[in-house]
């Protein structure tokens, strides 16, 4: 544990090895998605040594909260951000209930704020949402840098037929994604309505569990990504009940639009934002769950089966009466989802894949127009190669 405290800190063979390909390469600009713990905010010093540009996507707040996800005790947490201290993580030891891990990780995030590491070190920050810009400003990060790209879909499954009684959970099974309060709530509904939950985590056995006591909750574990488009599709609506600050609307809640399906979901955050009631889905009160409820209910009673979010099927009259007309959500010149056409524009992502080459390490790289764009801001010149770590 204490070496892999340092190595957090710095990895000086990571270092050695990021600058060796960029000048090999002649990269112009590397990507990082993850450098905790093993790639360490070294990559950023070896990039730049190397004459590359850095481009950092924060997925989750681990520079600003040592939890990494702004949530303790069952409830979102913004203590460290607002005292300007790590003080109430080390004293309730939010990084693996550890009280050693956490003060190597508050180690971390102290060492390279006070040498300017944040805010000299990296060129542009790509947010997945306003909230989570906002969070990283409030602790220091430079607002000029900050850019704002949410989650979008690039493979189109198409839209499923629905079913009358199935609802659907995807995610890591993990108290902060509300996965505990759904099935405690799922207690209260009526026994036809069924629960089917997608995902791995630390609450598996807990989850599995459940599925054995309760008739209507089937647990199935992890999926391959076309099996989970495909429960999408056979869904009523998805739920996502998370109790924590997502970074972004996640992922899932965007692929069950691509699929047709409403989202039911936590109003605060970036969840709150993407979904518009009697729309495309429904809010309730996070960790309410009579208000979930309730919203099941109106979902039932309301929309007719099948309960697809595509204007064919929401045309059918209801009180009060559902509007098929959606804003169209662009991430800014990007591939994009739409929540009237609930597809990405797969043919400008093949044809953008084909003019820019691009290298992976530790992970998918994803070609975003947005974010290239980003990227030639940065050095003035069309970049020719990208490295990407994730």
């Amino acid at each position: 544990m204490p070496l892999l405290g340092l190595v957090a800190s710095w990895n000086q063979r990571v270092y050695s090895k990021i600058v060796d390909i960029v000048l090999s390469g002649r990269i112009d600009v590397v990507h990082f998605h993850n450098t905790f713990p093993m790639i360490s905010p070294s990559g950023y010093y070896a990039a730049h040594r190397a004459g590359a540009a850095v481009v950092q996507t924060l997925h989750n707040y681990r520079a600003i909260c040592p939890g990494a996800t702004l949530f303790r005790d069952s409830q979102s947490c913004v203590r460290c951000v607002e005292m300007a201290s790590f003080g109430p993580a080390i004293r309730h030891r939010c990084y693996r209930g550890s009280l050693f891990a956490t003060t190597a990780v508050v180690g971390l995030n102290i060492l390279h704020k006070s040498l300017g590491t944040w805010v000299k070190q990296v060129d542009k920050y790509i947010c997945m949402s306003p909230l989570s810009r906002d969070q990283f400003v409030a602790a220091g990060f430079p607002s000029e840098r900050m850019i704002v790209k949410p989650n979008f879909v690039l493979n189109d499954y198409g839209v499923g037929a629905g079913s009358e009684t199935t609802f659907l959970f995807v995610g890591r099974v993990c108290e902060e994604k509300g996965v505990a309060f759904l099935l405690k709530a799922w207690q209260r509904v009526p026994s036809n309505l069924r629960l089917r939950i997608i995902g791995r985590g630390p609450l598996e056995r807990t989850v599995e569990s459940c599925a054995e006591r309760m008739r209507n909750v089937e647990y199935l574990g992890a999926l391959p990504s076309e099996e989970v488009a495909k429960a999408m599709q056979e869904a009523r609506a998805l739920i996502v009940p998370s109790l924590w600050y997502e970074s972004a609307f996640p992922l899932v809640g965007i692929e069950a639009f691509a699929a047709g399906t409403p989202v039911l979901c936590s109003a605060h955050g970036p969840l709150g934002a993407g979904v518009i009631e009697w729309h495309n889905g429904f809010l309730f009160k996070p960790g309410d769950e009579l208000d979930l409820c309730l919203k099941l209910k109106v979902l039932l009673n309301r929309i007719q089966a099948p309960c697809v979010a595509t204007p064919e099927r929401l045309s059918r009259q209801s009180t009060p009466p559902i509007s098929i007309t959606r804003p169209s959500w662009t991430c800014i010149g990007a591939p994009c989802w739409r929540l009237n056409g609930y597809h990405c524009d797969a043919n400008k992502c093949e044809s953008l894949a084909q003019d820019w080459h691009v290298d992976t390490e530790q992970g998918e790289a994803r070609c975003l127009r947005f974010e290239l764009e980003c990227w030639r801001s940065l050095k003035g010149v069309r970049p020719q190669r990208l490295l990407l770590y994730r």
